[in-house]
């Protein structure tokens, strides 16, 4: 939103016109790299404005479609010079591997032109019996610990957990609600270990805490990754949460950490046509023709529909009479696009226009709910509001002294 950006002076202080937003990436390439200027290319990323047309104030917001490290990679594009390819984020002349950068811009455009704006499209309501779910595939890679000693060059070096770790888990996140009449629950998990010694290693599947699947025990007798494949139930994963752990196993030797790495896991499960936090990727799956298909579960009327299918292409779907309708105490959107063969991938926000996208919808957040509004504590105004874990107070009170 125009506000929030101005609070975080990423865009100056000075009036501006929407027609002059501007979101690009920065992307090197060895044609442009001659010694003399960037060795880079702006590469226009589309957005979708919410405004009146004029200024860029007020309420005013912009929707952008972001991707992640590992699905912002090479790419064929005309960018000025003919079909050529266009490094991902994973370039090693890449300033930046840690993230994937977006540059943000206020300019106005040279003439005849305009900076580059989503498409918009709309869909028919659905009509007749909609469909009951659809494939969800995704995988969960965290790379929060630094591997020193690798077995090749060309191993991965980050992973989930340190070696002297007793257990690791990774959550789905986000966990779209599973159909529990819906098909196999197929899962894989990447292991490595810290060296070539046997380790027994417990594998499962844990949801809502309390229903435990288990996986399998398994011997680790390699340092290289390792892949387990598990053929599951929808009731394995009918809750609200699930995750992989890993932990150390039973039988000998036993070693007092795990000496192991859980690097990554791929799901694929039927889901439920269903918001889950009031947002859905969803796709009508690979048959041709007319797609009715009916999202549930929000809570409002107010609902933002993006087509995702090329997500360097973002197009924006403009809701029409009959696609956003009450259902009972909530709302549900209901869309009917046609498919010639290629599945259409969509991306649903609830609460679009009044509070625009969430900002940070991150597997490690979480929300602190502290009983007593720091904010409203008497005294004079804080300099500084500090976040901290508990064992870190008795420093934290030095340094506040």
């Amino acid at each position: 939103t125009y506000s929030r950006l101005r609070q975080r002076g990423l865009i100056p202080d000075v009036p501006i016109q929407e027609s002059q937003v501007r979101l690009y990436q920065r992307r090197y390439l060895g044609r442009v790299d001659t010694g003399t200027g960037a060795p880079y290319v702006e590469v226009e990323v589309p957005i979708h404005m919410v405004g009146e047309g004029n200024a860029f104030d007020g309420d005013d917001f912009f929707v952008f479609y972001g991707l992640r490290l590992r699905e912002d990679g090479s790419w064929l594009g005309d960018l000025g010079a003919g079909p050529e390819t266009v490094p991902g984020c994973g370039d090693p002349f890449e300033m930046n591997n840690e993230a994937n950068i977006y540059w943000l811009a206020c300019a106005q455009p040279s003439v005849g032109e305009s900076w580059r704006r989503m498409a918009t499209t709309s869909l028919a309501a659905a009509s007749g019996q909609p469909l009951a779910n659809f494939r969800h595939q995704a995988r969960m890679e965290e790379q929060a610990a630094f591997r020193e000693n690798l077995p090749s060059t060309v191993t991965d070096r980050m992973y989930l957990n340190l070696h002297t770790d007793t257990e690791a888990s990774l959550a789905l996140s986000p966990f779209w609600r599973p159909d529990p009449a819906g098909g196999t629950v197929n899962l894989t998990v990447a292991v490595a270990g810290f060296n070539n010694i046997l380790r027994p290693l417990r594998f499962e599947l844990v949801t809502d805490t309390a229903n435990v699947t288990p996986l399998e025990e398994f011997n680790l007798t390699v340092a290289s990754q390792v892949t387990r494949n598990y053929a599951l139930t929808p009731a394995a994963i009918n809750g609200a949460s699930t995750k992989v752990v890993v932990s150390r196993g039973s039988g000998t030797p036993s070693f007092p950490f795990l000496f192991a790495y859980l690097n990554w896991f791929e799901i694929a499960y039927d889901a439920l046509y269903q918001a889950v936090g009031g947002e859905l990727r969803f796709h009508g799956g690979d048959t041709a023709g007319a797609r009715p298909m009916e999202v549930t579960g929000f809570t409002s009327a107010d609902v933002g529909l993006l087509e995702i299918t090329d997500p360097r292409a973002p197009v924006f779907v403009t809701m029409q009479a009959g696609n956003v309708v009450q259902d009972g105490a909530t709302w549900k959107l209901s869309v009917m696009p046609t498919q010639s063969g290629t599945r259409r991938v969509f991306q649903a926000l609830g609460n679009f226009g009044s509070n625009g996208a969430v900002e940070f919808n991150y597997v490690k957040s979480s929300l602190a709910d502290d009983p007593t509004d720091p904010t409203l504590l008497a005294g004079g105004n804080p300099d500084l509001v500090v976040v901290t874990h508990e064992q870190f107070r008795t420093a934290l009170d030095r340094w506040v002294q």
